[in-house]
């Protein structure tokens, strides 16, 4: 009685916390933050339920009660959580990547397990397999049980398969894809807790999931703060904490090893005036574009350092690499550029700087490589036109 009660105030407690994270969150439409919403909404009405079957329980300790109604919550509830599993897989490949699912007869085969599920758990009335009344009408276990958590986990592992072959292509932000962390967060744990939770009577699931969608908001909310707005890469705070980090006492020996190239978009000005600011915000996307697909095949930290400037941070860059690297990055800008059809030239110029003892802060690396990109520029404005 005391471990349902502590449940019922903790269910409460949970909903109240969600009722927050879905006023913050409901007026945003950007995927991360609209995907975000929906699944808050989907564990509130997964708190709900628990609640619900909860209060029956106790109610029924002092009051007769059908066991059957209390049963009926109980399918419910281990429905709702399967289909919050699908859901996410669905929401990965309608948000995130639509060719998951090309044609109507792959959705009805990726479909399956979740209505097997689904007919399992509501005949199981019947059958007893997933959940069943036994001893003083409480609620059982069925020996089929594990077949809910299987296809749960079934659904987190196909959610999992694109994010994780993109994830190099994240490392421009330094951080992993924020749909991973639904995937993960909202994964095995809870799963494996609400097993816990009909063998001892004690809150794990409920929690673990508002904990879960309190560390996702927190991170995305950080995500924000360090992303620059227009092209989604790192801003120039991000990188300053980023470079500050190998300029402590403690990390000179990691330092030796860096290499900083500064990028900056050729005659960027001249598009502003000529085509508007714009096109001129497409160049910038443009180029931010070409970069996470250099970063994909690279060990680097992307960002915007302001205006038409873009900066990589390399850790073990060789000499002879960062030149092919240069000549990579700058051949990729090319083809975007061709492939685009602008109605202008749209270049850049690098320049790199390996890191030197006379560095003593992150302000005169940051201004070496940036002398290095103005003598290519000076270069690149110096060449006859055409």
């Amino acid at each position: 009685m005391n471990n349902l009660l502590l449940c019922l105030e903790v269910d409460i407690f949970c909903l109240c916390c969600l009722g927050c994270l879905f006023y913050t969150s409901r007026s945003n439409y950007e995927s991360n933050i609209y995907l975000f919403f929906r699944i808050t909404m989907r564990v509130a009405v997964l708190v709900i339920l628990d609640l619900l079957s909860r209060a029956l329980r106790i109610y029924a300790t002092y009051n007769e009660v059908s066991p059957y109604v209390t049963l009926l919550v109980v399918t419910l509830f281990l429905f709702w959580v399967v289909y919050m599993g699908y859901s996410l897989f669905l929401d990965e490949c309608i948000i995130f990547f639509p060719q998951r699912i090309p044609n109507i007869l792959s959705f009805l085969m990726f479909s399956l397990p979740f209505w097997f599920i689904t007919c399992m758990i509501f005949t199981s009335f019947s059958h007893g397999r997933i959940v069943y009344i036994g001893v003083e009408n409480r609620i059982y276990l069925g020996e089929s049980f594990w077949t809910v958590l299987v296809v749960y986990i079934v659904y987190q592992v196909l959610s999992l398969i694109d994010p994780l072959t993109t994830i190099d292509a994240t490392r421009v932000q330094g951080q992993v894809p924020v749909h991973l962390y639904y995937i993960l967060g909202l994964g095995t744990v809870p799963m494996l807790g609400m097993y816990w939770e009909f063998q001892v009577e004690y809150p794990v699931a409920v929690p673990v999931y508002t904990l879960t969608l309190f560390y996702i908001f927190i991170t995305m909310q950080h995500r924000g703060i360090s992303l620059d707005g227009l092209t989604k890469l790192n801003n120039r705070g991000e990188l300053n904490l980023y470079l500050n980090r190998f300029f402590s006492s403690h990390n000179q020996s990691k330092r030796q090893k860096l290499c900083l190239m500064f990028i900056d978009i050729n005659g960027f000005k001249q598009i502003n005036d000529t085509y508007g600011h714009a096109e001129g915000d497409r160049a910038l996307i443009y180029i931010a574009g070409g970069i996470r697909d250099f970063c994909e095949n690279h060990e680097c930290f992307a960002g915007r350092y302001g205006g038409d400037e873009f900066v990589l941070v390399f850790q073990n860059a060789q000499g002879e690499e960062m030149k092919r690297n240069q000549q990579e990055l700058e051949q990729l800008m090319q083809k975007i550029a061709h492939a685009s059809k602008l109605p202008y030239k749209l270049s850049i110029s690098v320049g790199y700087v390996f890191y030197r003892p006379e560095f003593k802060d992150v302000k005169s690396f940051i201004t070496a490589a940036d002398e290095y990109m103005y003598r290519n520029k000076q270069r690149y404005y110096s060449q006859p036109a055409g």
